[in-house]
C-alpha cells in the first residue's frame, strides 16, 4: 500500500505504465487506521513527521499499523545544540525560511531520540 496526502499525478501515471498491483490511497495521517488500512511487517514514513500539526500522535498511529519495524526519517537541526534544551517550534505561515509549511520546525535529533521511545509499539531504529 502507498498513501500519501494529495493525488500524485506522476505516481498513478507510472502505476497504470508499469501494470503496478500497489493499492494506492490519498488519506491523511489522522486517517491511518489498522481497521482502514491494515497492518504491515515494515511502515516507511519518510519525510513527513516535521510537516505535522501533532507529530507525536502521528507516530503512535503509524506504530498501530506496524507489526514489525517503522522506519521514520525526518529532516533535523544539527548545529551543534545537542546540549541545549530539547525543543520544537510550530509554524502556520511563511515564518520558517520564507517556505509555506504547516508544521514543526526540524527539531535537533535530540528530540527525536526523545519522542521515539514512547511513541514505539514495535522494535524501533532510529539513525540520526
Amino acid at each position: 500500500m502507498a498513501v500519501d496526502c494529495i493525488d500524485f499525478e506522476k505516481f498513478r501515471m507510472a502505476h497504470d505504465l508499469l501494470g503496478s498491483k500497489v493499492d494506492y490511497r490519498v488519506l491523511d495521517v489522522d486517517e491511518l487506521a489498522p481497521a482502514t488500512c491494515g497492518r504491515f511487517d515494515i511502515v516507511l514514513f519518510l519525510g513527513v513527521l516535521y510537516h505535522l500539526r501533532h507529530p507525536l500522535l502521528s507516530l503512535e498511529r503509524i506504530c498501530q499499523l506496524t507489526r514489525e519495524m517503522a522506519a521514520v526519517e525526518s529532516f533535523v537541526i544539527d548545529d551543534g545544540l545537542e546540549a541545549g534544551p530539547i525543543a520544537m517550534e510550530f509554524y502556520e505561515t511563511d515564518d520558517l525560511g520564507g517556505q509555506t509549511v504547516i508544521g514543526t520546525a526540524p527539531p535537533p535529533p535530540a528530540c527525536w531520540r526523545s519522542a521515539v521511545p514512547p511513541a514505539s509499539c514495535a522494535s524501533s531504529w532510529a539513525r540520526w
